[in-house]
């Protein structure tokens, strides 16, 4: 009589696995193709064309000061290319067209800001690849009202960042 309850027993708890184990079996397989189309809306869903964030460098050096403006290098040391709007002739340079100027007498510590120059017009954009330095020639106009003080000039990359050149002093005799 033991004999057979403990039989008994035993079977029911396998009996009672079984069907659990099918339970989930038949639940998994009813959901897998689910799991699987969620899988792909998910990878779908990333856009391959979605700019990752700089890794490196991206400066701007005053170069020089000429008749047809101030000659600034962007140098793009990160691992992606940037981009401006402007114009680009390779042997003339870059125009950019998003550029703040700021300027400070050499007697004063306060910066004056000149208009954040913005031009209508198509838009253009130049791509400055990781390691090709680009010649940026910018307008001097505000420069000039500070000879023998210090300027410095932001670039307004596209997506929106800025890089800011280093402080630079402009010509008394130019």
């Amino acid at each position: 009589m033991i004999l057979a309850l403990s039989t008994l027993l035993e079977r029911t708890r396998r009996q009672t696995q079984h069907s659990v184990r099918s339970r989930s079996a038949r639940f998994a397989d009813a959901f897998r193709p689910y799991w699987l189309l969620a899988f792909v809306s998910i990878l779908g869903g990333c856009d391959s064309s979605e700019k990752l964030p700089l890794t490196g460098d991206v400066s701007l050096q005053f170069a020089r000061q000429s008749q047809s403006g101030l000659h600034l290098k962007l140098l793009n040391q990160s691992t992606q290319s940037v981009f401006f709007r402007g114009t680009y002739d390779k042997g003339a340079g870059a125009s950019p067209w998003d550029t703040l100027m700021e300027c400070k007498a050499a007697s004063s510590e306060l910066w004056d800001e000149g208009p954040f120059s913005l031009v209508d017009g198509e838009p253009h954009s130049v791509e400055v690849t990781p390691g090709e330095p680009v010649e940026l020639i910018v307008g001097s106009e505000l420069a000039q009202q500070y000879k023998g003080g210090h300027c410095r000039v932001s670039l307004r990359l596209e997506g929106g960042s800025f890089v800011k050149s280093n402080e630079f002093e402009i010509a008394a005799h130019q």
